[in-house]
């Protein structure tokens, strides 16, 4: 008995040597320690100081990015073999600083939408993104079967990577149609109703960027629960490709840190380095020092701005009733709940409405531009 549990032991350590149990299981630890990640910003991003959220964005940003900087430099690599050394283009398709820069800038588009729809998420949109992680794996290991026949090697894994999150996007909007489906819709019997049930998690935010942007995406959350709850009674196809079309963003940024999870150090670390030529594998090449640079450079002074620009609205904002974004979204659900539960507003009510508007806009604005000269002198 004991030999027989000596050697089972033997072949279980055996199997956790292999390269692809290894690889696998060093992507599933980093992508369940991203979904920790997301768990505590969903429970903790709204009570979070500025700096602390700013270091989470341009952080999870800056991870992001590494997928979109490693397909833009594969493509560079294949568009190397057209260019002759010396030349122009060959120079100019050297380069990564541009790159960077748009993967970054995408990357931080799309975790500031993630990051401020995280505590909204209920018990379904975490089930979806926990089973994401090995949907993912299982799309991949398909995807690198298939495709080890159609691409050389030095292109496979990014093929692998934009395939297989595609797919599994696709897939994961597919379960998610018919969740919606399924799901039981409430209609509101007012507009009044609908703003009032729309969460708020960034509403007592230190970060006053933060919680203006919460304020924006909250009239953005009423108006869609607004016509969703219209749109499923009456036109149900249009109110699931809409519910769909909402979600898949939330999807695309999953599945493209998934991406992240599963590259290889090697993959990553090709990034920075020169690119290669074909057949070129065995050639030693190193990391250059300028563009680990740049692409530490665009988080931080990322970072520097959002704070900088956050303190200095924040100072404005103070002896202020209401800010830009609190008294816009007030004057837009006004007009709404008007309109919507009392009927259309004539011609001169609608004109008065505006002139009001208009005329507390300019009064803001004519107050923040006064409260900067003061803090500029």
């Amino acid at each position: 008995m004991r030999t027989e549990a000596n050697s089972l032991s033997q072949k279980v350590r055996d199997l956790l040597q292999t390269p692809a149990v290894r690889r696998w299981g060093l992507y599933l630890l980093k992508a369940f320690a991203l979904l920790a990640v997301l768990l505590v910003l969903s429970r903790f991003a709204p009570a979070m100081p500025t700096p602390v959220i700013a270091l989470f964005w341009f952080g999870l940003s800056a991870i992001a990015s590494l997928n979109f900087a490693y397909c833009a430099v594969i493509r560079k690599t294949l568009k190397r073999q057209k260019y002759r050394e010396g030349g122009r283009l060959h120079r100019f398709n050297e380069g990564r600083k541009l790159w960077i820069f748009l993967g970054f800038v995408v990357s931080a588009a799309c975790m500031a939408g993630l990051l401020l729809e995280l505590p909204k998420w209920d018990a379904a949109e975490w089930g979806f993104v926990v089973a994401a992680v090995p949907l993912y794996l299982a799309v991949l290991l398909v995807a690198r079967w298939r495709l080890r026949r159609e691409y050389e090697p030095t292109f496979l894994p990014a093929g692998v990577i934009r395939w297989t999150g595609v797919i599994t996007c696709i897939l994961l909007c597919a379960a998610y149609a018919v969740f919606i489906a399924l799901e039981p819709v409430s209609p509101f019997i007012s507009a009044r109703e609908v703003f009032d049930a729309v969460r708020l998690p960034f509403d007592e935010s230190p970060s006053m960027l933060v919680s203006e942007a919460g304020m924006l995406v909250s009239l953005v959350d009423g108006v869609t629960m607004l016509w969703v709850s219209e749109a499923a009674v009456t036109y149900f196809l249009a109110y699931l490709i809409w519910r769909i079309v909402l979600v898949a963003a939330t999807f695309f940024s999953i599945t493209n840190l998934l991406g992240v999870c599963a590259l290889q150090l090697p993959e990553i670390k090709r990034i920075f380095m020169p690119l290669e030529r074909i057949g070129e594998d065995d050639v030693p090449r190193h990391m250059k020092a300028s563009h680990l640079a740049w692409f530490a450079a665009f988080p931080l002074a990322f970072f520097l701005l959002f704070v900088g620009i956050d303190a200095v609205y924040s100072d404005a904002m103070k002896d202020s009733e209401l800010t830009y974004a609190e008294q816009f979204v007030r004057d837009q659900e006004n007009i709404i709940v008007y309109v919507v539960d009392h009927g259309p507003l004539s011609h001169n009510e609608a004109a008065q409405l505006v002139d009001e508007a208009k005329q507390r806009i300019a009064d803001l604005t004519a107050k923040t531009a006064q409260q900067l000269s003061d803090l500029s002198e």
